[in-house]
């Protein structure tokens, strides 16, 4: 596991994304959420795992995955892959 991702050209701490996201959104769950790299041999690309409550209904999913990378873009300047 990686404790520092390099991504668009900055150094970018992985638990920094993800205090950002502690409370974004009510379906996701405390302590429920990881940030990582995805590297494809060429570029490294933000992702983020993030767990939901089991009784989380479909039409809320979606809307915890905007809120999730609406707050990263907000503060962080980056986008999720």
């Amino acid at each position: 596991v990686k404790d520092l991702l390099i991504l668009a050209g900055r150094n970018i701490h992985p638990q920094d994304i993800e205090d950002s996201l502690r409370d974004c959104h009510t379906a996701i769950r405390p302590g429920g959420i990881a940030a990582f790299s995805i590297d494809d041999g060429a570029t490294e690309a933000l992702a983020v795992l993030a767990e939901v409550h089991a009784d989380t209904p479909t039409e809320t999913l979606a809307s915890a995955v905007e809120c999730v990378r609406a707050v990263i873009l907000q503060d962080h300047k980056l986008r999720c892959a």
